[in-house]
């Protein structure tokens, strides 16, 4: 019966779940995921979570706690989702009439609340990794802002004052909560000037900050 149960035990830890956060490498075109939103630039920087077990992680959820490397906690987000739905709508509005009688327009975003949860919890199965954006930063702006599914609502581009990141290096601590248990890690990110393409996400070293 004892190595039944030992047997029994292995197999079911053999088989849960097991999330690992990575790094991507820096890609043109992919990552950062840079958008053009009425001839402004901004950049998009994820991280990706793998799961190597053998069973879904179901229901999981990112907490993401920013901190300054010297004086310690700034704030926290809840994380989104890529693959969730982005609570977003855009759509052309109106801005002048042009002398030839036509009308000019600009591309505008228009938020849907009732989407922000479902962007916020996902299952995670094995061999299909899901990624996560951490901070955005606007082309030739020294601020980054971090990213959460409040950003469409609580900012504006979404930038959230609260949420802002000047130049300087950041702790990341990212937790995933999942089927009953959770997972940390450390980053450490850099943000050393006004190009949207210079944001560094490291491995945090507490000997190497």
């Amino acid at each position: 019966v004892l190595a039944s149960l030992i047997a029994i035990f292995i197999w079911e830890w053999h088989r849960q779940p097991k999330l690992a956060i990575e790094i991507p490498d820096k890609i043109p075109g992919k990552e950062p995921a840079i958008q053009q939103l009425n001839q402004i630039s901004r950049a998009f920087y994820h991280l990706r979570v793998i799961n190597t077990g053998k069973t879904p992680a179901y229901n999981c959820r990112i907490t993401i706690r920013f901190k300054e490397v010297n004086t310690g906690q700034l704030f926290e987000v809840n994380g989104k989702w890529d693959r969730g739905p982005q609570p977003l709508l855009y759509a052309p509005v109106p801005k002048r009439i042009l002398p030839n009688g036509e009308i000019e327009t600009v591309v505008a975003e228009f938020p849907h609340d009732f989407l922000v949860p479902f962007a916020e919890v996902i299952d995670i199965h094995p061999k299909m990794p899901e990624s996560f954006c951490v901070v955005i930063k606007y082309e030739n702006e020294e601020e980054c802002y971090a990213f959460s599914s409040w950003s469409y609502l609580k900012g504006r581009g979404h930038k959230v004052n609260e949420w802002k990141l000047n130049i300087g290096k950041y702790i990341m601590e990212i937790e995933l909560t999942y089927s009953g248990k959770k997972f940390h890690d450390k980053f450490l990110l850099i943000n050393p000037s006004r190009n949207i393409k210079d944001v560094e996400i490291r491995r945090y070293d507490a000997n190497k900050k």
